[in-house]
């Protein structure tokens, strides 16, 4: 029921892939807004940084080629900061979010 619904692509490509470790901000969300008109409630909100285009290459996609508990300090991909999912709870009604990265925390 969470994952099926009216969705809204909020593209970020351009700083993300300018920066691996790059953070989707509030004004990321506003500047959409400011283009599209507010989200609309009970919307799933997938997130565009461009790096779907590296999968399945490791590296590209997670920033290192290594694996396991040794990867894990040389992850780097763009996800979304604290605020802006703090935001989200207090400030909008959505099903869920998604974004084309390995995890919504940045790598």
């Amino acid at each position: 029921e969470n994952l099926v619904g009216e969705a809204v692509v909020i593209d970020v490509t351009k700083s993300a892939l300018a920066d691996r470790d790059y953070l989707i901000s509030i004004q990321d969300w506003k500047v959409w807004e400011a283009e599209n008109g507010r989200v609309p409630n009970g919307s799933i909100v997938l997130f565009k940084t461009g790096y779907s285009a590296y999968y399945p290459d490791r590296e590209k996609y997670f920033g290192t080629s290594k694996l396991g508990d040794e990867a894990i300090p040389e992850l780097h991909f763009p996800g979304i900061s604290v605020e802006l999912a703090q935001w989200i709870v207090k400030e909008r009604s959505i099903k869920s979010f998604g974004i084309d990265t390995p995890s919504m925390d940045y790598g």
